[in-house]
Order: C-alpha cells, then sequence, then structure tokens
C-alpha cells in the first residue's frame, strides 16, 4: 500500500470504528426494553457482544474515561464486560446503586465488599458527604488500580479508604483467583472468565477490621464477591449485630454458588433472618416496586438478583420504600456520555426517551431474575434436546449391532461362538440360594 493511500484507509477504518460506537450506545439504550420482550433478551445480548467484542476484545486491556450525567467520571477497562457496559452506557445495578446510595444518611458508615473499579464506593461517598466514610475493598489488581483512581478522579480521597485485600471470615491469607474480566475474579475460580493468574492475598474478617479501625457500627453493607458471600456474612456478625439499622444488598447468583456455596449462604442467611432481618426485590407487580422474600431458602432459590436486607419498621426500611416510590413517578434518561471523545461540532449528544412513567432502570432490576432464569430455561432445554439426540443415535447403533449380530449367528463363526458361550456357562460355578 502507499503512502498516500494508507491514511485514507486509517481514516476510513476510524470513521467505521466511531460509527459502530454509535450503533452500540443505542442497542445497549435498548437492552432494558429488550428485558420486557419474553425469551429475547438473552439472544439480543449474545448479538450485542459479539458486535461489540469486534472492536474491544475480552481480556484486552483498555482503559477509557466515562462521564456520567449525574457529574461523576469513572475509568473503565473496555476489556471487562462490566466495564465495556458501563462505557456504553448500560448499567446493570443503575436502579439497585442508586437505590442503596439515597437511603444512606448523611454522615454514615458504609461498606463494599467486591468494590471492583468504584461505581457503588463513589455513588456512596457523595450521599454520605465528607462527614461520612466508605470502606471499598477489592483484590483484583487491575480493578484496585481503577478503584484507586477513580476515587481521585471524584474527589473523594477523604471519605473513601480503598483496601487492596480481600473480606473472608478470618484474618490470614487466601487464594485469589484473577480472571481475565476482573468482574469474575474471586477466591474459587468461577468458569466465567479465563484465568489470568493465581494469587496469595491478604484476608480480613469485617468484624475483626471494624475493631482494629474504631468502627462500632455501620449503615451499608454491600458484598459482590462471586459466591463466598457467606464468608462474609459470618465474618461480619459481631458488627451486624450492633448496627441498629443498616441495609445489606447481597448479589446472589445461581451461577456463582456450588452446592458447598448454596449451603453454606443458606445458613448464614438464616442467621440473619432470625435475627430480625428481612428480604427484599425489585418486583414491577409487587405494591410499591418491592417484594418480600419472606426467608432464606427464597433469598438461595433466586436465580439472579441484589437482595437487599434489612430490619423491617426502622426508619431505613421507610426510607428505601421512598426512595422506590420516587423511582415509579416518571421516566429516567439513559445516557452515559465518553469523556474522551466528545461530539464532533461541539453538539449536545440528544436523549432518548425510551420509556413513559416507567424506569428503565427499575425495569432491568426487576426483571434481572426473570432474564437469568429464561437464559438458564433455555440452556437446560438444548442440553436435553442433544442428550435426546444422542440417545436416538446410540438406540440406532444398537439396533444396527443386533442386526450384525443376527446375520453372524447362521454363518460358522456364529455357531462356534454359540458352542464356546454354553461351554463357559457349564464351567461356572452354581451359585447356592441362601437358606
Amino acid at each position: 500500500m502507499s503512502a498516500s493511500a494508507r491514511p485514507a484507509s486509517d481514516a476510513a477504518a476510524a470513521t467505521a470504528a466511531r460509527q459502530l460506537q454509535e450503533q452500540l450506545r443505542l442497542l445497549h439504550a435498548l437492552r432494558a426494553e429488550a428485558r420486557l420482550q419474553p425469551g429475547f433478551e438473552t439472544g439480543y445480548v449474545r448479538f450485542v457482544r459479539a458486535l461489540r467484542e469486534r472492536l474491544h476484545p475480552r481480556g484486552v486491556h483498555d482503559v477509557r474515561t466515562v462521564a456520567h450525567p449525574d457529574g461523576l467520571t469513572f475509568q473503565v477497562n473496555l476489556g471487562d464486560r462490566l466495564g465495556c457496559d458501563v462505557y456504553y452506557g448500560y448499567v446493570e445495578e443503575r436502579f439497585e446503586a442508586g437505590l442503596f446510595a439515597d437511603v444512606l444518611p448523611l454522615g454514615g458508615t458504609m461498606v463494599d465488599v467486591g468494590a471492583n473499579f468504584g461505581y457503588h464506593a463513589v455513588h456512596c461517598a457523595r450521599a454520605v458527604g465528607p462527614s461520612g466514610a466508605v470502606h471499598a475493598f477489592e483484590p483484583d489488581p487491575i480493578a484496585y488500580e481503577l478503584l484507586a483512581a477513580n476515587v481521585e478522579a471524584n474527589g473523594l480521597t477523604g471519605t473513601i479508604r480503598t483496601h487492596e485485600a480481600a473480606v473472608a471470615d478470618h484474618d490470614g491469607e487466601v487464594q485469589f483467583y484473577v480472571a481475565e474480566e476482573a468482574a469474575f475474579s474471586s477466591m474459587t475460580a468461577t468458569g466465567r472468565s479465563a484465568t489470568r493468574d493465581v494469587l496469595t492475598i491478604p484476608a480480613r474478617s469485617l468484624d475483626s477490621f471494624a475493631a482494629e479501625h474504631g468502627i462500632t457500627r455501620i449503615d451499608g453493607l454491600k458484598i459482590d464477591v462471586e459466591g463466598h458471600e457467606a464468608a462474609v456474612l459470618h465474618g461480619a456478625a459481631g458488627l451486624l449485630a450492633r448496627s441498629p439499622d443498616p441495609l445489606l444488598m447481597l448479589e446472589i447468583s445461581v451461577k456463582n454458588l456450588s452446592d458447598s456455596a448454596r449451603v453454606a449462604l443458606l445458613a448464614a442467611l438464616e442467621a440473619l433472618y432470625t435475627a430480625g432481618f428481612g428480604g427484599l426485590m425489585p418486583d414491577l407487580n409487587a405494591e410499591g416496586g418491592m417484594r418480600a422474600v419472606d426467608s432464606a431458602a427464597a433469598a438461595t432459590a433466586l436465580t439472579s438478583a441484589n437482595l437487599f436486607l434489612l430490619r423491617p419498621g426502622g426508619s431505613m426500611s421507610e426510607r428505601l420504600r421512598a426512595a422506590v416510590a420516587r423511582r415509579l413517578l416518571g421516566p429516567h434518561a439513559l445516557d452515559a456520555q465518553p469523556a474522551s471523545e466528545p461530539v464532533a461540532g461541539g453538539e449536545q449528544r440528544p436523549v432518548v426517551h425510551l420509556f413513559t412513567g416507567l424506569d428503565p432502570d427499575l425495569v432491568t432490576a426487576a426483571l434481572r431474575d426473570k432474564a437469568d432464569a429464561e437464559e438458564r430455561a433455555a440452556k437446560l432445554s438444548h442440553t436435553v434436546l442433544r442428550q435426546g439426540e444422542q440417545i436416538a443415535l446410540m438406540r440406532a447403533d444398537r439396533e444396527a449391532l443386533r442386526s450384525d449380530i443376527r446375520k453372524l449367528s447362521g454363518t460358522p463363526f456364529g455357531l462356534a461362538f454359540r458352542i464356546v458361550r454354553r461351554v463357559s456357562r457349564s464351567l461356572m460355578p452354581t451359585r447356592k440360594r441362601p437358606s
């Protein structure tokens, strides 16, 4: 290629990439609407992610800055599907994150376990204000680097204390499986993203950490640790018992729970329910937009959801329900403008209202468990279909073998085979029946 042709080719490639990015923004904005269509979202998400990975392959480190309409900015890694979602304006947990931050009191104390790049921690820090405190734990090295950068970029170094450690039920060290995508790094290999490295890292229990730092109570605890929620809860039992009115937000995903992890989580949640906590989750059909999850068994049976746990009748419960009611009043715009890529000509990006009278973030939260259940059902149906096909092939092979045996029975080989089988049976010792 000539030197003059190369710049034209590069310019054409850059234009095509920008066009694809604009298409991806629109497709991500329609994700909430896709979730309303039964059986449609799974294929839609696969299509969007396949298209997106042409530009941003999984596991390839590519940090960009995203500016949100609320004035906060975040550095995200486009090689991580969570970071890439945020970059294109889709935040799976935006409703829950906003709800959680809304009910935290000024001057309150919040703990974020599994902070990733800091989306929850930054919003909560702004809610509790300079007189409050947020302790954000993130053991994945790449995610922790982004977390620290986002704390500084948003001017929250005085409010958020970052800790590059795992949270467990004891102090010491644990093995940590660093995934290609930080959202799936954990103390066990989740299998949802390739393992990049296995590290030995420090671990703290929240009870021990609180005693060391003079924390007598907390107002909020968010846990997202890919299947190790039970250990976090066991290690925070004393702190939660001392906290008069805390709000917990716990990610439950069947994809992350082995049989032993599910049993451990059930026991940890039963202890909380016995201590007077109750569960709530977003539900479009429930009065007030929230449905009660009335037992630990019901909680662990969820396919995929963020479960809110609190003591019913307290001020936190009242604030939570009031915050949900405010979100039920009108539509909310979906928009996230990359700070590093301003719109050409200085024009403002148009905001498209996809819903009237319905918050798309509430739709996303309320139907997340349903969508994941449908995806699991689709995968199970596919597995059953393939097993049926394999059984049919085995039956066909068996019939073919029987046909071959029948053909051989009239040959000298078949006759010899029958004689040998009779002789061998006659030589076998006869088993005595028990008297």
